[in-house]
Protein backbone atom coordinates (compact mmCIF):
# COMPACT_ATOMS: atom_id res chain seq x y z
CA UNK A 1 0.00 0.00 0.00
CA UNK A 2 2.74 2.34 0.62
CA UNK A 3 4.60 1.80 -2.45
CA UNK A 4 1.09 2.01 -4.67
CA UNK A 5 0.62 5.50 -2.55
CA UNK A 6 4.81 6.54 -3.79
CA UNK A 7 3.84 5.82 -7.65
CA UNK A 8 0.41 6.98 -7.58
CA UNK A 9 1.38 10.49 -6.42
CA UNK A 10 5.14 9.79 -9.04
CA UNK A 11 5.42 12.63 -11.47
CA UNK A 12 7.18 10.21 -13.17
CA UNK A 13 5.81 7.36 -15.51
CA UNK A 14 5.40 4.12 -12.71
CA UNK A 15 3.29 0.83 -12.65
CA UNK A 16 3.22 -2.23 -10.83
CA UNK A 17 3.21 -5.51 -13.12
CA UNK A 18 3.23 -8.89 -12.21
CA UNK A 19 5.79 -11.53 -13.52
CA UNK A 20 4.64 -12.16 -16.03
CA UNK A 21 4.05 -8.60 -17.58
CA UNK A 22 0.34 -7.73 -16.47
CA UNK A 23 0.48 -4.81 -15.17
CA UNK A 24 -1.80 -4.48 -12.02
CA UNK A 25 -1.35 -0.95 -11.34
CA UNK A 26 -0.36 2.17 -13.07
CA UNK A 27 0.21 5.92 -12.16
CA UNK A 28 -1.88 8.86 -13.98
CA UNK A 29 2.04 9.96 -15.71
CA UNK A 30 1.66 6.10 -17.37
CA UNK A 31 -1.79 6.05 -18.18
CA UNK A 32 -1.68 10.00 -19.79
CA UNK A 33 1.98 8.79 -21.46
CA UNK A 34 0.44 5.57 -23.27
CA UNK A 35 -3.08 7.48 -23.96
CA UNK A 36 -5.26 5.80 -21.95
CA UNK A 37 -8.57 7.04 -20.27
CA UNK A 38 -7.98 7.51 -16.38
CA UNK A 39 -11.58 5.68 -15.94
CA UNK A 40 -9.83 2.67 -17.79
CA UNK A 41 -11.22 -0.86 -16.57
CA UNK A 42 -9.72 -3.21 -18.91
CA UNK A 43 -6.28 -4.59 -17.76
CA UNK A 44 -2.96 -4.16 -19.89
CA UNK A 45 -0.26 -6.13 -20.60
CA UNK A 46 3.13 -4.76 -20.69
CA UNK A 47 3.51 -6.58 -24.30
CA UNK A 48 1.02 -3.96 -25.18
CA UNK A 49 2.95 -1.14 -24.30
CA UNK A 50 6.33 -2.58 -25.53
CA UNK A 51 7.38 -2.16 -28.86
CA UNK A 52 7.23 -5.53 -30.74
CA UNK A 53 11.32 -5.36 -31.89
CA UNK A 54 11.95 -6.21 -27.59
CA UNK A 55 11.45 -9.76 -26.55
CA UNK A 56 9.49 -9.73 -23.22
CA UNK A 57 10.04 -12.64 -22.14
CA UNK A 58 13.43 -12.31 -21.32
CA UNK A 59 13.19 -8.41 -19.66
CA UNK A 60 11.13 -10.08 -17.27
CA UNK A 61 12.72 -13.15 -16.15
CA UNK A 62 16.19 -10.74 -15.46
CA UNK A 63 13.94 -8.25 -13.93
CA UNK A 64 12.21 -10.77 -11.57
CA UNK A 65 15.57 -12.57 -10.52
CA UNK A 66 17.58 -9.45 -10.18
CA UNK A 67 16.33 -6.44 -12.15
CA UNK A 68 16.71 -4.85 -15.59
CA UNK A 69 16.98 -1.39 -16.97
CA UNK A 70 17.27 -0.31 -20.53
CA UNK A 71 16.09 2.03 -23.22
CA UNK A 72 12.78 0.72 -25.11
CA UNK A 73 9.78 1.85 -27.05
CA UNK A 74 6.48 1.96 -25.79
CA UNK A 75 3.63 2.51 -27.94
CA UNK A 76 0.67 4.67 -27.68
CA UNK A 77 -2.76 3.98 -27.97
CA UNK A 78 -3.16 5.72 -30.66
CA UNK A 79 -0.48 3.73 -32.39
CA UNK A 80 2.58 6.47 -32.03
CA UNK A 81 5.83 5.54 -30.38
CA UNK A 82 7.87 7.13 -27.95
CA UNK A 83 11.26 6.05 -26.30
CA UNK A 84 11.72 5.58 -22.57
CA UNK A 85 14.51 4.27 -19.90
CA UNK A 86 12.50 1.56 -17.90
CA UNK A 87 13.42 0.03 -15.30
CA UNK A 88 12.36 -3.27 -13.43
CA UNK A 89 12.84 -4.12 -10.11
CA UNK A 90 11.45 -6.94 -8.02
CA UNK A 91 9.53 -5.91 -4.91
CA UNK A 92 9.05 -9.49 -3.09
CA UNK A 93 5.93 -10.15 -1.12
CA UNK A 94 5.24 -12.29 1.50
CA UNK A 95 2.39 -14.27 0.04
CA UNK A 96 3.29 -14.29 -3.16
CA UNK A 97 5.70 -17.24 -4.61
CA UNK A 98 6.70 -14.72 -8.05
CA UNK A 99 7.92 -10.90 -6.81
CA UNK A 100 6.20 -8.13 -8.52
CA UNK A 101 7.53 -5.53 -10.55
CA UNK A 102 7.91 -2.51 -9.98
CA UNK A 103 8.66 -0.17 -12.83
CA UNK A 104 9.12 3.69 -13.64
CA UNK A 105 9.69 4.79 -17.10
CA UNK A 106 11.78 8.11 -18.34
CA UNK A 107 10.27 9.18 -21.81
CA UNK A 108 13.38 9.93 -23.54
CA UNK A 109 11.76 11.77 -26.96
CA UNK A 110 12.61 15.28 -25.96
CA UNK A 111 16.37 14.33 -25.32
CA UNK A 112 16.01 12.33 -28.60
CA UNK A 113 15.46 15.24 -30.79
CA UNK A 114 17.54 17.58 -28.55
CA UNK A 115 20.29 15.40 -29.66
CA UNK A 116 19.47 15.15 -33.43
CA UNK A 117 18.87 19.03 -33.42
CA UNK A 118 22.65 19.16 -31.79
CA UNK A 119 23.71 16.52 -34.20
CA UNK A 120 22.51 18.78 -37.06
CA UNK A 121 23.88 21.45 -35.93
CA UNK A 122 27.47 20.30 -35.78
CA UNK A 123 27.27 18.82 -39.04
Amino acid sequence: RQYAALVEGAGDIAFICQADGQVSFSNPSFDAAVGRSPDHVRALHLREVLASEFDLAPILEVAAAEGWSGEVTFHRMDGSRFPVRLSLRPVALERQRRPLLAATAVDLACIKEREALLRAALE
